[in-house]
């Protein structure tokens, strides 16, 4: 497999490689497919922003390349019907969610990779969130 003339383990060689292939080019032309993957393999691991500002790439067009949109799976109906948990709201300080009563409120929703989904408003800072919270993961583990 012959070797990629453009480094896809340093921003800093990369940038020198990019800069001499610009100078090296009469008219415009598109950056090599080569160099679109080494600049994709860095901001991967370096950040988009980085990458792109550092090499003067067009920072969407890293983005998309680096970072394709996850390809979602069918939500299939399952025979397990979803969970409930029960609060207790006369254990939260400040009264019931809503009221005018009491701490700030918060909003918080929870979403998991098979499309299930919590939300719930509650006070600000209310330990009941953590434990609603690992409630709702350990119901998809087995």
């Amino acid at each position: 497999m012959p070797r990629s003339r453009f480094s896809a383990t340093d921003l800093d060689t990369l940038q020198r490689q990019l800069d001499c292939w610009r100078q090296s080019q009469t008219r415009y032309r598109r950056l090599p497919e080569e160099a679109w993957a080494a600049a994709c393999a860095l901001a991967r691991r370096l950040g988009v922003s980085r990458v792109a500002r550092t090499l003067g790439l067009d920072y969407y067009k890293l983005k998309e390349l680096s970072c394709p949109p996850l390809a979602l799976a069918p939500v299939e109906n399952s025979a397990v019907p979803p969970g409930f948990v029960e609060l207790q709201w006369n254990n939260w300080s400040g009264g019931l969610p809503g009221s005018n009563s009491g701490p700030a409120e918060c909003r918080v929703e929870f979403c998991d990779p098979s499309g299930g989904r919590l939300t719930l408003q509650a006070p600000a800072g209310s330990p009941v969130l953590l434990g609603l919270a690992q409630a709702f993961w350990r119901r998809t583990q087995p």
